[in-house]
């Protein structure tokens, strides 16, 4: 069983406050711990290196979102490998070497300490020679690459680990594709992670190749990772807080992280319980959380960085013509700038719908934009969604949370569209209709068709708290008390979607 070189205090990306320091419960975030729940993952790559040990060609691909442990599982294979006696080439693909070929590969040789020199090629590409020219010069130079590779390897077991992998160049993908499908090529130990698996990586999978699915951890691998870090048995609270997490391991140790850091975990009778929870309330728990979840965005372009601040304040899921439309783009670039998302893994494309992939990563990239951005991202959205006949709702949704009065053209708008906001989103209609009756005089053509729609949306509404608010507001506005029905009506389907 792997045994890990050394155990450290849980230190967050960018975060230097050392717990082991702070007077605070002391977390440990070993390998051991990030990878509970991988027993089968770490079966699969032992067996693959003993194969490779023992002279056969073996290719891994290690797939799983960000957080879910696949760095740390190539760690654990150039260990095993070094103390089988299989040496290890170890390189990262980097975004900002997308367009360099053969960059992640050279990245893996450079690692190399065994003497490349007296391959001119390989030498050459090192110094930066023959990276360029026309696809079908770079085509011949990846063939000749691989053929160099498998001689330099000769029958010396090596393993080729690369990580993020989604970030290649296509230039290294065309070697490693030609290596995996080469059977004979010695005892060489390719281990591949990504998220998501490139395509000519997909094409081959599908031909033997090994594919290991890194997803989320299950309820119970969950609690026992909670338990390692905060040292004592997860109470039920926790547990509860720690599933905004979804099972990512980066996500959940951060999330306990937080909680000891901050004084908010205690240990009573060997159970671990949160002492105070600002979860509850649905904001980000802390700055290590933050910087945790913003440091996978640091990468990302600026106007990528934009739509995901758009899209993170519309709600968990957004259809890409709704944000095309509130943020005056084509859908045709809007879907080429999300690729860039996508492939990262910060969010998910299903049939024209985005959602991001963590809802604990589009809350705290919308509680970290500051409050006048966030103002001025509903307003537009749902200016524009009025406008060009967008989503009503969503339109609704934007607009209700501005604290300002609603012009011309969006009472137009919603006179039009009340019937529909009251059916599917009762308690979101009686606000904004109410808001917006405060700004109408009696005898504006719009006053009574809005009031009546105030009454639907007081029957529908099935909240204690609307109960409360809307008869208020209805009566205020047309000074007098509702009557029993309007306030005691039940719609089921206005509820469910409220």
């Amino acid at each position: 069983m792997y045994q890990p070189s050394h155990c450290t205090d849980l230190s967050l990306p960018g975060n230097s406050v050392s717990l082991a320091d702070s007077g605070e419960m002391s977390l440990r975030c070993d390998t051991a711990q990030v990878l509970v729940g991988r027993a089968s993952q770490l079966a699969m790559l032992r067996a693959a290196i003993a194969r490779t040990a023992s002279g056969r060609a073996t290719t891994v691909l290690a797939h799983g979102e960000a957080g879910t442990g696949k760095s740390t599982l190539l760690d654990v294979v150039a260990d095993e490998c070094r103390r089988s006696g299989v040496a290890v080439l170890r390189g990262t693909a980097s975004p900002l070497e997308r367009n360099v070929p053969f960059s992640a590969l050279l990245s893996c040789l450079r690692s190399s300490r065994r003497d490349v020199r007296t391959s001119p090629l390989l030498s050459g590409l090192l110094r930066g020679e023959g990276t360029g020219g026309t696809p079908a010069r770079i085509q011949e130079t990846a063939e000749a690459l691989a053929t160099e590779l498998t001689r330099e390897n000769g029958t010396t077991p090596t393993a080729m680990l690369l990580d993020d992998l989604h970030w290649s160049d296509p230039a290294s993908l065309l070697v490693l594709n030609q290596l995996s499908r080469d059977r004979q090529r010695g005892p060489l130990l390719i281990v591949a992670a990504a998220y998501p698996l490139p395509s000519p990586l997909i094409a081959t999978a599908s031909q033997g190749c090994r594919v290991l699915n890194l997803g989320p951890l299950d309820g119970r691998s969950t609690a026992e990772l909670v338990a390692r870090a905060a040292g004592a048995r997860p109470s039920r609270a926790l547990l509860e807080l720690v599933a905004a997490a979804d099972g990512n391991p980066r996500y959940v140790l951060a999330l306990v992280n937080a909680l000891s850091h901050h004084g908010g975990l205690r240990i009573t009778d060997g159970r671990a319980e949160p002492v105070s929870s600002p979860w509850r309330q649905g904001t980000v728990p802390s700055p290590c959380v933050a910087e945790t979840i913003l440091r996978e965005l640091a990468v990302l372009p600026d106007a990528v960085r934009d739509i995901l601040e758009a899209a993170c304040v519309l709600g968990p899921r957004v259809s890409l013509e709704d944000l095309a439309t509130v943020l005056d783009l084509p859908a045709a670039e809007l879907g080429s700038l999300l690729d860039v998302a996508v492939a990262d893994g910060v969010v998910r494309l299903d049939h024209g719908i985005l959602s991001f992939r963590h809802d604990l990563l589009r809350r705290t990239l919308a509680d970290t934009l500051p409050e006048a951005v966030r103002t001025a991202l509903h307003l537009q959205a749902g200016r524009a969604l009025a406008r060009a006949g967008g989503t009503p709702e969503l339109a609704a949704h934007c607009l209700v949370q501005v604290d300002t009065g609603l012009d011309n053209s969006l009472l137009d708008w919603l006179v039009e569209a009340a019937a529909t906001l009251v059916a599917r989103c009762p308690r979101i209609a009686a606000q904004l209709l109410a808001r917006a009756l405060s700004s109408l005089t009696p005898d504006d053509r719009r006053t009574g068709p809005l009031e009546a729609h105030l009454r639907g949306a007081a029957a529908f509404t099935t909240s204690r708290s609307a109960h409360r608010r809307v008869p208020a507001q209805i009566g205020r506005r047309l000074g007098g008390k509702p009557s029993a029905h309007m306030t005691g009506s039940v719609h089921e389907n206005g509820a469910a979607v409220a």
